[in-house]
């Protein structure tokens, strides 16, 4: 059987804090990417972000995307307003063949927010955690649903 590994882009470049390293291009990263053995990357911020272009810039690179991020809101949205807000980019993860999609949610995040402490995140009750785990598989299924 064949493994295909592959990686997310932020492992060369911080997306919660780009400035630490905004000289390091995506090109440099892909490559090192491709030297180490990688097949596969995460869509990154500066990827072309329409199907047709991303899928002609990784090829171009050398890798297939693999997956990415996906900053959800399912915490404050009901699963139809959730889908509609992610439903172009689970598209263009079928249309591209990605297996998987990294779905985070980030609901009143405090990451890139060095202003907040972290011990400030949002908590759940378990009564919270029960509500938000059957939106989720929800979510989950229909994704799943899409191909």
């Amino acid at each position: 059987m064949t493994v295909k590994i592959g990686i997310s882009p932020i492992s060369w470049q911080n997306d919660d804090l780009p400035d630490l390293t905004a000289a390091y291009t995506m090109e440099q990263a892909l490559s090192e990417a491709r030297e180490i053995g990688y097949t596969g990357v995460e869509r990154g911020r500066r990827m072309p972000s329409d199907t047709e272009g991303l899928g002609r810039y990784l090829t171009a690179n050398g890798l297939f995307l693999c997956g990415g991020w996906c900053s959800g809101n399912l915490l404050t949205n009901d699963v139809k307003t959730e889908i509609e807000a992610v439903r172009q980019q689970v598209k263009q993860f079928a249309a591209l063949k990605a297996p998987c999609i990294v779905y985070a949610e980030c609901s009143n995040t405090v990451q890139g927010n060095i202003a907040v402490p972290v011990n400030n995140r949002p908590k759940f009750s378990a009564a919270d955690v029960r509500a938000y785990g059957a939106k989720l598989s929800e979510l989950a299924k229909w994704m799943a649903d899409q191909g």
